[in-house]
């Protein structure tokens, strides 16, 4: 089973319910989705196998370094439910 990370702005009632959404999303495709936020996040990300970007991440400038760091690590980030979709069942 895969571990997805799920980054994106955690400020306000909107984007925790997005997230908690999208969490589950990813539970019914299969994967085990995980949240964490702060300095730990990329620590974190390395023992997950992709990273879903909430629809909302170009807003932080957090998120978007933390997109840059996932890259670089050669990690796969998604921007879209679909396309991780595709990642997980080839």
């Amino acid at each position: 089973m895969k571990l997805v990370y799920i980054c994106g702005p955690f400020r306000g009632l909107l984007q925790w319910e997005t997230m908690t959404g999208l969490e589950g999303q990813v539970e019914l495709l299969g994967a085990v989705a995980t949240c964490p936020h702060g300095a730990e996040c990329i620590e974190i990300v390395k023992w997950c196998g992709a990273v879903l970007m909430m629809p909302a991440w170009r807003s932080p400038t957090g998120a978007q370094q933390c997109e840059q760091e996932f890259v670089g690590h050669g990690i796969q980030v998604f921007h879209t439910l679909d396309e991780l979709a595709a990642w997980l069942n080839r």
